[in-house]
């Protein structure tokens, strides 16, 4: 896996954000670090977006564990409330100060493709 911001033809000059600051209950908390395949189901998102932003940066609770984050993935801790997403959003939307893509921590399927597109078509 690129880390972020390294030399790729297809990098977004954008940072990437996966919300992962929910408590997790319909899964018994920890979704962040919940195994599917081997793998936490947070590293699914974030290698989809280390190979497709400049930078990549997990939002999430101060409480919030996560397993070990890629090298050059930032954590930002957003406030303890208000509990939703539109808080970790307007959190990253602070930190990163331009544009940023959003994915969440139980997103195992996106691709870098799929980013790449998306940020494409807007």
């Amino acid at each position: 896996m690129a880390r972020p911001g390294e030399e790729r033809a297809s990098v977004l000059p954008i940072t990437g954000v996966v919300l992962a600051g929910g408590r997790g209950s319909r899964l018994g908390g920890g979704k962040p670090g919940v195994m599917l395949a081997g793998r936490p189901l947070i590293s699914y998102p974030l290698a989809a977006l280390v190979e497709a932003c400049f930078r990549v940066a997990v939002v999430c609770k101060r409480a919030t564990d996560l397993p070990p984050l890629p090298p050059g993935v930032e954590r930002w801790d957003e406030p303890d409330e208000p509990r939703h997403p539109a808080a970790g959003i307007a959190h990253a939307l602070e930190r990163a100060g331009d544009s940023i893509l959003v994915c969440a921590a139980d997103m195992p399927f996106v691709t870098a493709e799929a980013c790449l597109r998306v940020v494409e078509a807007a």
